[in-house]
């Protein structure tokens, strides 16, 4: 049977429709698992986690960390947090397929969102 056009549209953006909630469930869900396994080693050296950003699509993610703290946050303390937090994630693996982990200070031009943000 051949559909019209809008059928045939109706029916795959449906699919299409699905899968990307599905897909977004799957992302908030790794979301919160990486700022539980995250937050232990974030409090230990005093930095506050300003923002989690996952993109990429399923086989290979981007997870970039911005942390900062009050007197600011250094490159060398950057790159010591992201061999950490990949160590952590290599442990648990809580990430399908591969993913590159970027941790980096939010910079001057970030977005305020919280009160605290403010008041600096």
């Amino acid at each position: 049977m051949l559909l019209s056009y809008p059928e045939w549209a109706a029916a795959h953006s449906f699919e299409y429709m699905a899968a990307r909630v599905h897909f977004s469930m799957d992302i908030s869900s790794l979301q919160n698992t990486l700022e539980q396994l995250a937050e232990p080693l974030l409090e230990e050296r005093g930095v506050t986690l300003v923002e989690l950003a996952i993109s990429g699509g399923r086989r290979r993610k981007i997870i970039r960390f911005f942390v900062d703290r009050l007197d600011g946050i250094t490159v060398d303390e950057c790159a010591a947090l992201s061999r950490d937090l990949g160590d952590i994630f290599d442990t648990h693996d809580p990430i399908d397929g591969t993913c590159v982990l970027e941790v980096s200070s939010p910079g001057l031009t970030r977005q305020l969102r919280t009160d605290q943000d403010f008041a600096l």
